[in-house]
């Protein structure tokens, strides 16, 4: 499954050191009652999966995934994640 990313615009700095094809684990965020991506390489939170897609997306917390775009315009504006 693949989705742009929710709440990078907070996290700049951080997905600033993301590329393409980086490694991605999904965790569950107990105090936003959601899900948190992990940079594997830094260990920063870059951003969460969108509260419509959770439900779909639970079946892999915990699991690995990866950066398969990185849309930079004045900065680091977005990233798309993918998890098989």
């Amino acid at each position: 499954m693949r989705t742009k990313v929710a709440g990078v615009s907070f996290r700049q700095n951080e997905v600033a050191l993301v590329s393409k094809q980086d490694d991605i684990t999904m965790l569950k965020c107990l105090e936003y009652n959601g899900l948190k991506l992990l940079h594997k390489k830094s260990g920063n939170v870059v951003g969460y999966i969108p509260k419509p897609l959770i439900s779909a997306f639970e079946k892999y917390t915990d699991t690995d995934g990866k950066v398969v775009d990185v849309n930079k315009w004045d900065g680091p504006t977005g990233l798309v994640v993918e998890f098989n």
